[in-house]
């Protein structure tokens, strides 16, 4: 009967006669019983008939019978299918959530659902939209995700339950984020920021673009735990954002974050809180950063103290009388770091001032004063607090007058080593050619008097007078006049010969702590390191008044014949060098069973670890970093002396720049065998950094510490050793000399400097630049080619 009318509707002409009409509400009446019949019909009819039996499909579904073409999306027959699609989108009465179960059941066609939804995109609950579109395929999820941009709806942020990290396709994130970015609530912000922390950086890149584009006032706290790991674009973007967002409650809150290993982040962060400092926030800022690690907390200070300006100061004035210590001390200097250099009368108050910190910035604006009525206010200062005698003397040297070096003389009389250390400096910088003949003879009379610890700075400081001026030649032993052992020994001594003959109590390394005296002499102060060798402490020597490092060595290894020749022969041979690239040592040690080495203490960091944070160095710093290195060691090879593990952990830097070479535990004399160190074939050093005639198992010279630095240059400007593998491949590595140029890996890096490193790192021995002396020349050749 169904087909039977059917046929006679598809004939008759007229549909809007009576018949027309009847035959209309007869197909209407059937519909339920034979709508397959009907999805297949209407693809081959054409209008008007299509459009009234279209009609028809359309008041069923929104006569409650949606389920019966929502059962039709399934259907083997695509023409079936696809006409019930499109009759399911022509109606805005589906309940959506028949739709959404629908997208996630077997054998349907996701994209004719997703088409289905788009036609009710505007009324749809945007977080049901999200939530199906993580449970689909990368394909389907961006089709359904391209709802949202009409959807007229809000978003409840709360109730959306969506960790970014699984999901896994970066498209989809995408999108998600640049539907977050028109969502103008500071909610929209916290969410957006979930993403700030994903391994993919076009997806932290699109996340800082769509925070960017708020227009809503937020709290950017949040943003702070992700920037240490941004990289130099995220963090310009975040900057920017935090930037737009900073106001009294948020620029305090960047003090944990301040702490980290990155200068960078640090110097960004500080910067924006200086700019937005007010008197409550600095207090905010000191109490959260008094419990940070020691080490973050004074980085963070002395970054803060670099950017201080009159209104960091005028905040800072309003907390020194704050009950807090911490927050007492810290405001006073950050009080007194608005010194005017001009007001001298002001700054004679500072200079005396009960904080130390606050006397520091005082006479380090003195210095800056360039005036020579400062000279007496130096002196004055001396008098009234004479523990700041080294600040006095670094003011003292950076006036620059002549005048200053009665203060310098005044202080060469003092008992601390470190004191007379710092007067020798700054009488060397001071001097001019007018008073260099009666400088350098007050000073060869003072010599004697001077702490042994000194007496090689007191001859670096009067052999550069005679040669800077053209003094006539010193005719003494200078070996012997300048000699800062307390201890002798020969080159052929072993440690046995030192110890005591007196019994003495052993003592278990291992108990030495913080307070302990030691020797009677040496105060421990703390634990800076330990490894296979032993222990080194920081420790006071209270006889010179100046800190020291002490290197002991277990017990158990001065059994050890190439242990305890390791030990004595870092003495011997540190002891040949004096430059002031190389760390001094002064003497070695024996008591209690115990042997130690001490040596200069000098606060800085090891190469190694700033490649770690920093990755590699700009090209003109890393430059002076490698001058400074083949100064030191041209020096060692002046008294035939080879390092032969010369790497990024032997190269210490401290704040001010000032680089120094360490441990010799394995050097050699050129002049020598290898002794009892090495034996034929055997190879000792550090793989990364071998030189391939020793990866050979030859012998070596100095051009091996030359072939060293090239491989820590290479490093340096290319953020990347030059061969990696298991030990034996590296020697075949070098051995082979197949690196890859480092202008070719960082563009940063010109084709001049790229070919000093290739020079200092050439397989053959004899194509390398033959002496440290001529890197020093080929490296300061570029530096002023830069220039």
């Amino acid at each position: 009967m169904f087909n039977r009318t059917l046929k006679q509707f598809l004939e008759c002409e007229d549909l809007n006669s009576a018949k027309g009409v009847a035959l209309t509400e007869k197909l209407s009446q059937a519909t339920k019983e034979s709508v397959d019949r009907l999805l297949q019909v209407i693809p081959e009819t054409s209008a008007p008939h299509s459009e009234i039996l279209r009609k028809i499909c359309r008041d069923q579904v929104e006569g409650g019978s949606e389920d019966l073409f929502l059962g039709k999306l399934d259907d083997e027959a695509t023409e079936i299918r696809s006409t019930a699609a499109s009759i399911l989108s022509e109606t805005g009465q589906i309940n959506p959530n028949k739709l959404f179960s629908k997208l996630h059941q077997p054998n349907v066609s996701q994209s004719e659902i997703i088409e289905i939804l788009f036609f009710q995109r505007e009324s749809l609950n945007p977080a049901q939209i999200i939530a199906n579109a993580l449970k689909l395929d990368k394909g389907h999820a961006e089709q359904l995700l391209k709802l949202l941009p009409d959807n007229r709806q809000p978003l409840d942020i709360p109730a959306l339950q969506l960790e970014p990290v699984a999901i896994k396709n970066p498209s989809v994130k995408i999108g998600l984020l640049r539907y977050f970015a028109g969502i103008e609530e500071p909610a929209a912000a916290e969410l957006i920021s979930r993403f700030l922390v994903d391994p993919n950086h076009t997806v932290v890149m699109e996340a800082l673009r769509s925070l960017r584009q708020l227009d809503v006032r937020f709290d950017a706290t949040f943003m702070l735990q992700s920037v240490e790991k941004m990289n130099e674009a995220e963090l310009e973007m975040a900057s920017e954002i935090l930037e737009k967002q900073a106001d009294f409650k948020l620029v305090p809150k960047v003090a944990p974050f301040v702490c980290g290993k990155s200068d960078e982040v640090r110097q960004r962060l500080i910067r924006l809180f200086v700019e937005h400092v007010s008197p409550k926030g600095l207090e905010i800022f000191l109490t959260l950063l008094e419990p940070q690690d020691w080490w973050g907390r004074d980085q963070a200070l002395k970054c803060l103290q670099q950017f201080a300006n009159a209104k960091v100061a005028d905040a800072a004035k309003t907390l020194v009388e704050d009950n807090n210590e911490f927050i007492r001390d810290q405001a006073q200097q950050l009080a007194a770091s608005s010194n005017d250099a001009s007001d001298l009368k002001q700054l004679w108050q500072n200079a005396i001032h009960e904080n130390w910190q606050v006397r520091d910035n005082a006479l380090q604006a003195i210095g800056r004063s360039q005036k020579r009525e400062a000279i007496p206010l130096l002196k004055k200062v001396l008098e009234t607090r004479p523990e700041s005698t080294s600040a006095v003397l670094k003011a003292a040297a950076q006036l620059g007058f002549s005048k200053g070096l009665e203060i310098a003389f005044s202080c060469l009389r003092m008992p601390e080593a470190l004191i007379q250390r710092e007067a020798l400096e700054t009488i060397g910088k001071l001097t001019n050619e007018r008073h260099a003949r009666l400088v350098r003879d007050k000073l060869m009379q003072r010599v004697p008097q001077l702490q042994a610890t000194v007496r090689d700075t007191a001859g670096e400081v009067i052999n550069r007078l005679t040669d800077d001026y053209q003094l006539p030649a010193l005719e003494i032993d200078q070996e012997t006049y300048f000699d800062t052992r307390l201890v002798r020994f020969e080159d052929t001594q072993t440690i046995e010969q030192y110890k005591a003959t007196a019994e003495e109590p052993e003592i278990n390394i291992e108990d030495l702590k913080k307070g302990d005296l030691w020797i009677d002499r040496y105060r421990i102060d703390r634990e800076i390191g330990r490894g296979a060798m032993g222990r080194v402490m920081l420790a006071t020597d209270e006889v010179v008044e100046e800190t020291v490092i002490l290197k002991f060595m277990h017990p158990e290894l001065t059994a050890d014949t190439d242990s305890r020749e390791r030990f004595l022969r870092e003495v011997k041979y540190s002891r040949k060098i004096s430059h002031p690239n190389v760390i001094r040592v002064h003497d070695m040690l024996f008591r209690n069973n115990l042997s130690a080495i001490s040596m200069e203490f000098f606060p800085s960091r090891g190469l190694d670890e700033m490649l770690r944070q920093q990755k590699h160095f700009e090209v003109s710093e890393a430059l002076d970093i490698l001058l400074q290195v083949a100064n030191g060691m041209a020096a060692a090879h002046d008294q035939q002396v080879i390092h032969r593990d010369l790497k990024p952990s032997n190269i210490l830097m401290n704040d001010a720049g000032l680089v120094k070479i360490v441990d010799f535990g394995i050097a050699s004399a050129s002049s020598q065998s290898e002794g009892t160190l090495t034996k034929s074939g055997s190879i000792i050093g550090t793989p990364a950094y071998i030189s391939p005639e020793r990866a050979r198992g030859k012998d070596s010279d100095h051009r091996s510490d030359i072939y060293a630095l090239g491989i820590i240059a290479y490093g340096m400007l290319s953020g990347r050793l030059p061969y990696n593998g298991e030990p034996m491949s590296l020697l075949y590595q070098h051995i082979e000399g197949n690196a890859v140029p480092v202008h070719e890996i960082r563009k940063e890096v010109g084709a001049r400097v790229s070919l000093l490193v290739q020079k200092m790192m050439a397989v053959d021995i004899n194509d390398r630049l033959q002496t440290m002396q001529d890197v020093a020349e080929a490296i300061k050749g570029l530096q002023r080619k830069s220039a």
